[in-house]
């Protein structure tokens, strides 16, 4: 009878650890990334500015909370600070929407506007792949804004 106890209370061990491993998503840990930071346009033509950085993503709850630190500073020489985000996890994958202030030069005139970012985020293996898309509001663009790749490896 003893034995029986024994086993039992083993199987419950171990499947309240199996549980515990299955909370995590597979987006959970620390990635470095590369993304397209922004971009310019000088006489209609587009050219992106690629970034890179670290992105820590940790379960909060039913949630998935992102932080951004990117590496390297502005064209301003400022360092960007941290970006925090949060998103439902759905599967293998999520939605991280962030919002900020974009700054924009156009035509020698300096001035800020509301932003939003959307990053569409999976994970395959050690790899992130994904999409974000920059909109921002309030400007007449002369070029559609249009989701560029993310991609990253895990790193912790």
């Amino acid at each position: 009878m003893n034995r029986r106890i024994t086993l039992a209370a083993a199987a419950v061990i171990l499947s309240t650890g199996g549980l515990r491993a299955q909370a995590n998503h597979p987006l959970v840990g620390k990635w470095n990334i590369e993304f397209q930071r922004g971009q310019r346009m000088e006489n209609g033509t587009v050219t992106p500015m690629m970034g890179t950085g670290e992105l820590v993503i940790a379960l909060r709850g039913d949630s998935l909370v992102a932080t951004l630190t990117t590496s390297g500073t502005r064209p301003d020489g400022s360092v960007a600070p941290p970006a925090v985000m949060s998103g439902k996890p759905d599967g293998g994958q999520a939605v991280f929407v962030h919002k900020t202030t974009a700054q924009l030069n156009m035509n020698g005139e300096a001035r800020t506007a509301d932003a939003v970012t959307t990053w569409t985020l999976k994970v395959n293996g050690d790899q992130l792949e994904g999409t974000m898309l920059r909109e921002i509001k309030d400007v007449m663009l002369q070029v559609p804004m249009e989701p560029s790749p993310v991609k990253g490896k895990r790193v912790g």
